[in-house]
Parts: C-alpha cells; structure tokens; sequence
C-alpha cells in the first residue's frame, strides 16, 4: 500500500478537491482499493463523500477520526476497548464496482481531540502506528487529506506517507506560502521519510490573465515543470461538488484527475 497526503498551510488551495478527487479516479478508473483519510477538523471530504444525516449519525455514534484520538472509548477501560481504524472505516459509500474507496471520516471534535498528541511521546507515529492495523493487502493506496497546518497533525500524517502532493494556487500569496511549507518540510527531513510526488496547480481561473500565466511559468521555473502533476481549471461544477454527496460526472471535470491518478501510478 502506498501512503500520498495531500498538503498546504494554506486553506482554499484545492486540497480536498484534489484528495476526493484522486481517490476516486485510483478506484473508478484504474480499478484501484483505496482508503480516503480525512483528517481535517473541518471535515471537508466528510461531508463532500456522505450526506450530512449520515455524518451526523457517525459523529453521534462517536465513530470518526477524532474518536481514535480518545485513548479509551467513552465510559470503557482496557487495552481492548481503545478504538481502531477498522472500526470507523466507511466501506465503498460511492458504491464503485471496478474497485472501492473506503473513507475514514473526520469530525469537527477533532480540533479538541488532536490536542492529545501533545500528551504522546512519538507522536509524529500515531497515524503510522494506526495504518498498521490494517492488512496492507486491502488496499493499493491511502489518501490523507491533511488539515490546511503544520502542526503535530500534519507531522502525523507526513510520517505515515510515503509521499505527498501540495495544490497550490497561482498566486502571489500562494507562492510565498509553498517557500514557507518547503522550509518547513526542509525541517523535518531528517526524521519523516517522505518525498515529494508533485505539485497541482488549481483553480485557475478560466480566463486566466496574464498575471497567472507568469505566476504558473515562474512556478515551473523554480520547481521544475516535470514536478508538476496536473492543471486545474476552475469549473462552476468543482464549487457545487460538495453540496451533491455524488461523484463528479463530467468527462471534462473528471479529466484533471485522471490525469493525476494515471501519474501517481506511474511515479509510485
């Protein structure tokens, strides 16, 4: 199995856009198994993949990723009553018969729950450590769709990857943010054994000026063109996504990450 969080310090980049939409096109495309992770407290890919009667259920039920953060179910003690991946998993709620993608759904009580990893020694293992648990030979790949930080989370999350891929937007603020997050990522090198798969640039606006055109050449320039995985053209259907709880149907808005999957297979 092989591990890709999505990541950005910067929020309205197009993460959980590119993590839903990568994790579909592995399993509808390329007939892949893969496990959605959303571990976000906003919940973004939650609530773009299940409807909100459904979620609220799970939330209630306390099965969502802010649960596994509890060292003990509620009310319970023992070893044996401490929550797992397994357990919260939602299998295939797309429905998708080539393959499957399964989702660990996040909850907005993660903003509080996460606050227990600074309690943990090794912290930055806790989602490696939690992966484990599962049989690597159900699925062919994981997304993580990590929250717009840099915090223990996020290390969290780096750690278990085997990869990450970072949207960014094609501006100037942008720009200065994706120096800062290399820096960082610069950072903790030394003890995350993680690699840059690409970089997506996203929502570019349709008309694109010229302002954006020099910012997605000057980007290239740096970076290098072949690290770049795909274009994203903002679409009208991309802002309505997550109010439909479906999967996208357009060809032409289904074709970005085609392109991404196809890329992600060939790379890995």
């Amino acid at each position: 199995m092989k591990t890709i969080c999505t990541i950005n310090m910067k929020g309205g980049v197009g993460k959980t856009t590119v993590s839903v939409g990568l994790a579909y096109e592995l399993s509808k495309s390329f007939g892949k198994n893969v496990l959605l992770i959303d571990t976000d407290p906003q919940a973004n890919a939650t609530l773009l993949i299940l409807q909100e009667e459904e979620f609220g259920k799970l939330d209630l039920a306390r099965k969502t990723l802010a649960d596994i953060f509890e060292k003990k179910r509620r009310g319970l003690m023992g070893e044996k009553d401490q929550l797992s991946l397994l357990d919260i998993i939602i299998e295939n709620p797309w429905k998708i018969t080539t393959g499957k993608m399964d989702l660990v759904p996040s909850s907005i009580r993660l903003f509080e729950s996460k606050l227990l990893l600074t309690q943990m020694t090794f912290s930055e293992d806790f989602i490696k450590n939690k992966l484990a648990t599962i049989a690597t030979n159900h699925y062919d790949f994981c997304i993580i769709d990590s929250p717009p930080d840099f915090d223990k989370l996020v290390v969290s999350c780096l750690t278990a990857s085997d990869y990450y891929i970072v949207p960014i937007r094609p501006d100037y603020m942008s720009q200065q943010g994706l120096v800062v997050l290399n820096n960082k990522l610069e950072d903790i090198k030394s003890h995350v054994n993680c690699e840059s798969i690409g970089y997506i640039i996203s929502l570019i606006p349709p008309t694109r000026s010229l302002y954006h055109k020099n910012v997605i050449t000057e980007l290239k320039n740096v970076y290098g063109s072949e690290a770049f995985l795909a274009e994203i053209k903002e679409r009208q259907n991309y802002s309505i996504w997550p109010s439909t709880h479906k999967p996208l149907s357009n060809k032409e808005d289904r074709s970005p990450f085609v392109e991404i999957a196809a890329k992600i297979i060939e790379r890995c």
